[in-house]
């Protein structure tokens, strides 16, 4: 069958969050496999729609329509795209971003034969409720007794339309696999697994000290390293309570937040006693991360919640020890002591940032062989879980699945 694949995405947002690199990777590898593949980017920078040949195959840019609001205005958007693209029934939209059931809905009008992927790569609950999805049950369970308008039923009521709306429902993570049959009520044989892969481990040797040097970091100095945005959902909060407790009691260590610093000014009082054991990089290339990756002795995951972090996953790539939450999601990544430090979130902010600060230090004190064991494990599971091999396989089965349904 001649499978036609159409990614859509939103182009200005992508550029700097996971969507844009799960984008880039799941591109690399199915144009190989697939004459057809066409990346649609919506909100693009240009005044006209454009048509551009990529590695891959197509790029239908779709410039700015009705202020950018396409997931509200599918009417507009959709009919542009029905005069590039003819409904057919080996076509397969994959699209990846919330809210956008109206869109959907609309898509689904004008390319009645075709078949939609929804890729789970977050959930409207995540950020508000902190990750807690037994506070998710509790408050669905009483959604009668919510006012309407409540945020989180909305958003709720709108992601369960989407995976209702579309052929199959992809989650990242087996947390989110599960909510998604058990919460949100979605049929078991419309949800798939399938995690995120990363380039092969390559054996080679690495320049450190050279590299710690021209990042002026001291021979001496510890570095942790957590990459992505200041926000509480992240953590930030705690790995900034962690960072002060630890240098109470700890010399020569010193924390780098890699990544776009927007949103920090936040958390000004938590940063005003330690900003000088923190360095920010700013938004940083893959390259120059890879640096801070080999410079660094610990990576730091302290999020709420995570789909299937690509982040931790660069960072089990590099070699660096593991320091990890047990939130949604991030709980299937990681085993405490097997291929991480785990620590437990608490409903304290101040327990959780104790909890981290203990489970770092756990970590810069573990017998070498200890953590040797950790890295090698998790080499093993980017060779194998997570290997690109793998999520090529996966998607090239579900899609081959669709079109015999």
């Amino acid at each position: 069958m001649n499978t036609r694949l159409f990614f859509i995405d939103e182009w200005n947002s992508s550029r700097y969050n996971g969507i844009g690199t799960f984008r880039n990777t799941l591109l690399r590898g199915l144009y190989k496999s697939y004459e057809s593949v066409t990346l649609i980017s919506l909100n693009s920078d240009c005044e006209k729609i454009m048509i551009d040949q990529k590695y891959y195959g197509q790029e239908f840019r779709i410039p700015y329509i009705a202020q950018g609001q396409w997931r509200y205005n599918g009417v507009l958007i959709v009919s542009s795209l029905r005069m590039l693209i003819d409904d057919d029934s080996n076509n397969i939209f994959i699209v990846n971003h919330s809210p956008s059931s109206a869109f959907i809905t609309e898509m689904r009008r004008q390319f009645p034969h075709s078949k939609f992927i929804f890729v789970i790569h977050n959930q409207g609950w995540c950020t508000q409720l902190l990750g807690d999805s037994r506070l998710l049950r509790r408050i669905i369970k009483d959604a009668t007794d919510i006012k309407a308008g409540n945020s989180i039923i909305e958003y709720f009521r709108e992601e369960q339309q989407i995976y209702s709306l579309v052929d199959a429902v992809v989650c990242l993570s087996m947390s989110t696999y599960k909510i998604v049959q058990n919460v949100y009520n979605i049929p078991s044989e419309k949800c798939h697994l399938i995690v995120n892969g990363i380039p092969r481990v390559r054996t080679k040797i690495v320049e450190r000290e050279s590299i710690r040097r021209q990042l002026g970091i001291r021979p001496n100095e510890k570095i942790i390293i957590f990459a992505g945005r200041p926000t509480q959902a992240k953590g930030f909060n705690i790995l900034l309570g962690a960072i002060k407790n630890l240098i109470k009691n700890t010399e020569n260590v010193r924390c780098v937040v890699a990544g776009s610093i927007s949103g920090v000014a936040e958390f000004e009082p938590e940063l005003a006693s330690i900003a000088s054991d923190l360095i920010f990089t700013g938004h940083l290339s893959a390259k120059d991360l890879k640096k801070w990756y080999v410079a660094s002795d610990i990576g730091v995951i302290p999020s709420y919640s995570e789909q299937c972090s690509y982040s931790a996953l660069e960072m089990m790539r590099m070699g660096l020890i593991i320091v990890a939450s047990d939130g949604n999601g991030i709980c299937d990544m990681f085993s405490n002591y097997k291929n991480a430090f785990v620590y437990k979130i608490a409903e304290s902010s101040n327990v959780s940032a104790r909890n981290l600060s203990h489970a770092i230090t756990e970590a810069m004190m573990a017998p070498r062989e200890m953590t040797e064991s950790m890295i090698e494990f998790n080499h093993h599971l980017i060779n194998t879980r997570f290997s690109l091999a793998a999520m090529y396989d996966n998607y090239r089965r579900l899609f081959s699945y669709l079109q015999n349904m």
